[in-house]
């Protein structure tokens, strides 16, 4: 059956060299606007997920990007990085950094793709219009000089060859948080989502 995502690759992908397909792709899983969706988390429901309801965090958007370049051919590894949102730089309004203080360690997802003799770290978590905020956007037209992670992050947690086992070993880690820190990080994560929605335009004007 013909998917939502095999017609979105061959729109982004038809008649392109490789090359310029990989671009194309990039740009636009990393344009999809980020929001974290806890229902779109998971390989089996992410990638249409984001597709459908145009929004979405770095695991279904890795999921999608892993997909749709190892349909171009190129070899791809999930990494999966521990990290505090106590840690990160993003202009967030003291409430956030305060909910963050309390937040366990939590994991964010980057694809390692290998373009030649050697893997490059390819990173589409953060859409454009939140380049203004400080936010590492990356541009796929340097991927072989290497792109900026997305979180500064305390260690490389997993790699994976296979989609199925990263997502294994991150719905592992989501699911050993007490109940206690889920409802911490449910409310961190609906004030981000809340927050980085009007930064895009806070910092356009700006």
């Amino acid at each position: 059956m013909d998917s939502a995502i095999d017609r979105k690759f061959r729109e982004l992908t038809e008649g392109r060299s490789r090359e310029d397909a990989f671009v194309s792709v990039f740009a636009y899983i990393r344009d999809i606007p980020y929001y974290a969706d806890p229902r779109h988390f998971s390989l089996q429901k992410g990638p249409e997920g984001i597709l459908s309801s145009g929004r979405g965090a770095c695991f279904p958007k890795h999921y999608l990007l892993g997909k749709m370049i190892t349909g171009l051919g190129f070899e791809v590894d999930y990494r999966v990085y521990s990290f505090f949102w106590k840690d990160q730089g993003f202009p967030v309004p003291e409430n956030l950094r305060t909910l963050a203080e309390g937040l366990p360690a939590t994991y964010h997802m980057a694809c390692k793709v290998c373009l030649g003799d050697e893997g490059s770290l390819v990173d589409a978590t953060w859409d454009k219009p939140l380049e203004n905020a400080g936010f590492p956007v990356n541009d796929p037209r340097r991927c072989r000089n290497g792109m900026a992670l997305g979180v500064s992050f305390t260690m490389e947690a997993f790699t994976a060859r296979r989609a199925e086992e990263a997502d294994g070993y991150v719905s592992s880690r989501l699911a050993s948080y007490s109940a206690a820190q889920k409802i911490r990080l449910g409310r961190f994560t609906r004030g981000f989502n809340e927050w980085i929605k009007e930064a895009r335009h806070k910092y356009k004007e700006a």
